[in-house]
């Protein structure tokens, strides 16, 4: 409480992959009772505070678009039916992961998964949220789906990269991992 209160106006994120099972592992009745819990303690503290909905697990293929507002429409469902009132949501978040494969045409993957994600934003809840920002918390390219040079790395991102404000991306963090040991790195 002393926290929130000493640190006015900062954006929360409430959770990380609740739909993955080794992240965070929650149902959608869990986030539900979470995000609820989470913004009655912090918006009492500290009204100027933003909510940002979970980062699930996302993708970049319009097969990943499909689950991606299957988990969010049964989310906003239960916190409508469960509190009468429209989730508070001020940011909406979502984790682009994208395969070696994919980066070859920037432009599908803006096409089948990021636009349709902003205006799903924009559009549900009878467009509740359209005035809200649409961050990527995590973008990476998943080595695990293969190899990938530096090269390609960097033409990657300078043709998707820039894309993403014109597709309606608020904020984006590319997201980097490496073993402990530093070996072996699983995101690029």
């Amino acid at each position: 409480a002393a926290w929130v209160t000493a640190n006015p106006g900062k954006s929360w994120i409430i959770s990380n992959e609740p739909d993955v099972w080794s992240q965070d592992g929650l149902t959608t009745d869990q986030y539900v009772a979470m995000f609820r819990t989470y913004h009655t303690f912090i918006k009492n503290l500290d009204p100027t505070a933003k909510f940002v909905i979970a980062g699930i697990a996302g993708g970049s293929t319009a097969e990943r678009l499909m689950a991606t507002t299957k988990w969010f429409n049964e989310v906003l469902a239960k916190y409508k039916a469960a509190y009468g009132v429209v989730m508070p949501v001020d940011i909406w978040n979502v984790h682009s992961y994208c395969g070696p494969l994919q980066i070859e045409d920037p432009d599908k993957i803006i096409n089948e998964f990021i636009t349709p994600f902003v205006n799903y934003c924009h559009t549900v809840e009878s467009g509740a949220y359209a005035g809200c920002d649409v961050w990527i918390t995590e973008l990476p390219i998943g080595e695990w789906m293969g190899a990938l040079s530096v090269d390609n790395t960097i033409w990657f991102m300078r043709h998707y990269l820039p894309r993403l404000e014109q597709a309606g991306i608020a904020k984006w963090f590319w997201y980097v991992s490496s073993d402990p040991d530093g070996s072996q790195g699983s995101c690029s």
